[in-house]
């Protein structure tokens, strides 16, 4: 009973927080993929990860040859939904992307699909 008493269960404003950092970094680290993926002339591939429960951005340095990696963690609240364990939208060195859909859900604030768009690395979010 004591230990009951002195666990902090999380606050939904820390969980609300989680997410909505998670979103802002998931949009600063493709916009900025996008913008490297064209100006470089490379190609970046973003891996949506189920059961690791997260997003990995890589690409290859064209100078030293590293792979090099992006990793963004999914909050407690979100859940990748997807058939297998890793989804991938490709982001080519045009700028341009895999055409798909990545679906989520939180146990907040429902069901949120990425659709991401031909054109330019553009990509809507959409709310159910």
């Amino acid at each position: 009973m004591l230990l009951i008493g002195i666990y902090r269960f999380p606050s939904r404003q820390r969980q609300l927080t989680d997410e909505k950092m998670f979103w802002e970094r998931f949009s600063t680290v493709w916009n900025q993929s996008v913008f490297l993926s064209s100006s470089q002339q490379q190609a970046y591939f973003v891996q949506f990860e189920q059961h690791e429960r997260q997003i990995v951005v890589d690409h290859v340095d064209k100078v030293s040859g590293e792979k090099r990696s992006v990793i963004i963690p999914f909050p407690e609240t979100i859940k990748l939904d997807v058939t297998g364990n890793t989804s991938l939208v490709t982001i080519y060195p045009s700028g341009h992307t895999t055409v798909t859909t990545i679906k989520f859900t939180s146990q907040i604030s429902g069901k949120t699909s990425l659709s991401f768009q031909f054109g330019w690395g553009a990509y809507r979010v959409k709310k159910d």
